[in-house]
C-alpha cells in the first residue's frame, strides 16, 4: 500500500494501529483511515495530528477515507472528546467517501465543533485543488 503523502513516511503510531499521519511537501496533514477505529486508534491518530498540526502553518488536512469502516459508537466518541477543543485546522478536505461514511464523518466533525471548515470531494486531485486555493475563493 502506499504511503498516505508520496514521498513521506507516515508517523508511527504504535501498537499495530493501521491508520496513517503524514506531513507532505506542502505543508498539508494527510491522513488515511483503514478499516474501523478503535478508540485506542483513535486516541493514536488524534495525538500524531495534533504533532502534524503543530508543523502547518495554515493548518490544511488531507482525510482519505477510501478503506475506512467508520463505527461512531460510545466508546469511539468518548475517545474523540479531549481532541474537540484541540484539533483545530483552517480547511480540512475529506476524498474516497461512500454516502454512509459520509454521514458518518460529518457526526466526527461536529463533535469536534469544525464541520464548517471541511468539505467533501469525489477525488483525492479535487480535494488538493481546494485545500491549495487561496483562502477567499474557498468561501
Amino acid at each position: 500500500m502506499a504511503a498516505v503523502c508520496p514521498g513521506r513516511e507516515p508517523a508511527q503510531l504504535g501498537g499495530g494501529v493501521k491508520h496513517q499521519v503524514a506531513l507532505d511537501d506542502q505543508g498539508v496533514v494527510c491522513v488515511r483511515v483503514i478499516g474501523p477505529s478503535t478508540p485506542a486508534e483513535v486516541t493514536a491518530v488524534g495525538d500524531a495530528m495534533l504533532v502534524a498540526f503543530a508543523q502547518s502553518s495554515p493548518c490544511l488536512v488531507l482525510i482519505d477515507l477510501g478503506q475506512a469502516k467508520l463505527n461512531i459508537d460510545r466508546g469511539t466518541r468518548e475517545a474523540l472528546q479531549p481532541y474537540a477543543s484541540r484539533l483545530v485546522w483552517d480547511r480540512m478536505a475529506v476524498f474516497g467517501v461512500s454516502h454512509f461514511n459520509r454521514m458518518m464523518f460529518r457526526i466526527v466533525l461536529t463533535v469536534l465543533g469544525m464541520a464548517g471548515k471541511a468539505r467533501f470531494f469525489d477525488t483525492e486531485q479535487g480535494a488538493r485543488a481546494w485545500l491549495q486555493e487561496a483562502p477567499a475563493q474557498s468561501a
